[in-house]
């Protein structure tokens, strides 16, 4: 697991380890805390999940040009599931991703093409639950020692400062239940 790490001003802290962290002052990220205080348990269902979907549809042989099945070693299967499974990970973290900014153009202002759906499906709430978008993608520090980059900072309807954090799992072209 890779550790992040701010310095007090609120930029990242490139290369630090825990020990020159410590040393120096820096914070440590919230999702780095969380990471290690909680282990989330959805995450982790979901990548096991992901190792078992890979291992049963993942063939324990090769085929030779003349159609004809060779065994593989359970070493190479395991890799070859471990790889395949990985894959949809890395697939899911870019979609995120895409829909995490096209969200950020969205509330900035900016033309988005892409995740039209997910943009759709979210004005509802931006309308009914944002006065003002203050800031998106900011970095936040705390005095009690820990900083993070948050997706949104708005002013709510209620006249309530709130830190937003967009998730799309489970979405699928619905409103957000933010």
């Amino acid at each position: 697991m890779s550790r992040r790490f701010y310095t007090k001003e609120g930029t990242i802290a490139e290369g630090a380890t825990l020990p020159s962290a410590k040393k120096a002052g820096h914070l440590i990220s919230v999702t780095t805390l969380l990471d290690e205080v909680m282990k989330n348990e959805g995450l982790m269902y979901y990548r096991d999940m992901q190792v078992v979907r890979a291992a049963y549809s993942m063939p324990k042989f090769d085929w030779t040009e003349d159609d004809c099945a060779i065994p593989i070693t359970t070493a190479e299967w395991e890799k070859r599931v471990l790889l395949k499974a990985d894959e949809h990970r890395k697939q899911a973290a870019e979609f995120g991703s895409g829909v995490h900014d096209a969200i950020e153009k969205y509330l900035n202002g900016q033309p988005c093409e892409n995740h039209q759906g997910y943009i759709e499906a979210s004005k509802e709430w931006f309308s009914k639950n944002i006065q003002k978008v203050i800031a998106t993608e900011q970095v936040l520090v705390s005095k009690l020692g820990f900083a993070g980059r948050c997706d949104c900072v708005a002013r709510m309807m209620d006249g309530r400062l709130a830190v937003l954090d967009f998730k799309c799992q489970g979405m699928n072209g619905k409103a957000p239940n933010w």
